[in-house]
């Protein structure tokens, strides 16, 4: 259902003949390389390969209609735009929900059995998986950071330790280290060390199953 509406807004965003922003031409070219890897790869080829690269493009749709749409919004430390407030938000509730999740429900090894992943003592939300939640947290971190609201960056932050997302981990890292942000860096990283591990896979960092 979600997926049919980002593939109708993508359709919209389309026929409106919008304003590529200019870092979209890297994701065409991402695009055009995914392309021939597919056509080189064809004796593996799949419908849910050709849907899944649907799928990439019509989500990247989403940035080029907030681009067109919402480039009047403009971001201060006094002034938020609403856009930014109700994603900003949208992020704090996520992680509020998360540690609903965390500490009444931490346990969603049962969801298997209903094709879900298996989960173990990480905070997933109510996105049930725990990469999911991390970007918009990450999401969240960053409109944060724009808005110089501390505490908020710091809540998320340790939200964001207890998803074991290696990737979100990563990018918020980086952006961290891209403004600057040393502090809340090292604090950061601290708690990532102080987390319970190897309880259950998921919560290994050194984890390959998902490479596997």
């Amino acid at each position: 259902m979600f997926d049919a509406v980002v593939l109708s807004l993508a359709a919209i965003t389309f026929f409106k003949k919008p304003k590529y922003p200019e870092w979209y031409r890297y994701f065409i070219y991402f695009i055009l390389f995914a392309s021939f890897s597919l056509l080189v790869n064809y004796k593996l080829f799949e419908l849910k390969s050709i849907l899944y690269l649907v799928r990439l493009i019509s989500y990247s749709f989403i940035a080029v209609y907030i681009q067109n749409f919402f480039k009047k919004q403009i971001i201060t430390s006094k002034r938020q735009a609403p856009l930014i407030s109700y994603l900003l938000i949208l992020s704090c509730a996520s992680a509020a929900l998360g540690w609903l999740q965390y500490i009444f429900w931490p346990n969603l090894t049962a969801l298997k059995y209903l094709g879900w992943d298996d989960h173990l003592l990480r905070m997933v939300g109510t996105f049930l998986d725990p990469t999911y939640l991390g970007l918009i947290l990450v999401l969240g971190i960053i409109l944060a950071e724009k808005l110089n609201i501390k505490k908020i960056i710091y809540f998320l932050l340790i939200s964001l330790a207890f998803t074991y997302s290696r990737s979100s981990y990563l990018i918020a890292s980086l952006f961290l280290i891209y403004k600057k942000k040393f502090l809340p860096l090292i604090i950061f990283i601290l708690i990532i060390l102080l987390l319970p591990k190897n309880i259950g896979e998921g919560t290994n960092l050194a984890r390959t199953v998902i490479i596997n």
